[in-house]
């Protein structure tokens, strides 16, 4: 079985030009924004903010390990199916 990657250099490199573009119009800057809130509770917004980040983040890999154990047994039964029926064949 041979597998065969094709790649179209104009199509390559009017991608990267679009991501090159975007990248370019990317505003990374600091706004330097003043807080007139009490910085307590700025704080413990922040720090409630990155625990539900984390919380997410770990639901995530939990659901991305999930579909990876998923698809790796689906592989696995389509594979012994298709000895399964090359036996047959034979």
């Amino acid at each position: 079985m041979t597998e065969e990657i094709q790649i179209v250099k104009s199509e390559v490199s009017s991608a990267l030009e679009e991501l090159r573009n975007t990248i370019h119009s990317l505003d990374a800057s600091n706004p330097q924004i003043n807080f007139t809130q009490n910085k307590l509770d700025l704080i413990n917004k922040l720090l409630q903010i990155e625990k539900n980040y984390y919380q997410v983040l770990n639901q995530y890999k939990s659901i991305l390990q999930n579909v990876q154990q998923d698809s790796s047994d689906s592989v696995e039964e389509l594979f012994a199916r298709d000895q399964g029926l090359a036996k047959r064949i034979r």
